[in-house]
């Protein structure tokens, strides 16, 4: 995930990002991964959340996120070792909120 804080007065953003739409499968039981995607966090006004735009007008303190997309899993949650999730987690591949709802089992006797 990157952000870029608009210090410009004015700034525009075209996007086009493969699996934007749908997220990479998993194997042999695993989980599917998530898409790629843009944000804007506008100071004033709605979030958007896009995959494709073009010309998309950002305002000063305005943020723009951009966010990769991870691979789908391999093998059954419930078979991940607490070791290899905490791992995870330290090379930010997860978030601990996402180990929590994917690794229950897990996570409950971390």
């Amino acid at each position: 995930m990157l952000d870029y804080r608009i210090l410009s007065p004015k700034a525009w953003v075209s996007t086009f990002f493969g699996r934007g739409i749908t997220p990479p499968w998993g194997i042999d039981a695993g989980h599917e991964g998530s898409c790629n995607y843009a944000e804007v966090i506008r100071v004033q006004g709605p979030t958007e959340r896009f995959s494709r735009a073009n010309r998309v007008e950002l305002e000063k303190a305005d943020l723009l996120r951009l966010v990769a997309a991870n691979g789908g899993g391999w093998g059954p949650a419930k078979a991940r070792s607490l070791e290899a999730i905490q791992d995870d987690i330290k090379n930010d591949y997860i978030s601990v909120e996402q180990a929590r709802r994917y690794y229950p089992e897990q996570m409950s006797s971390a």
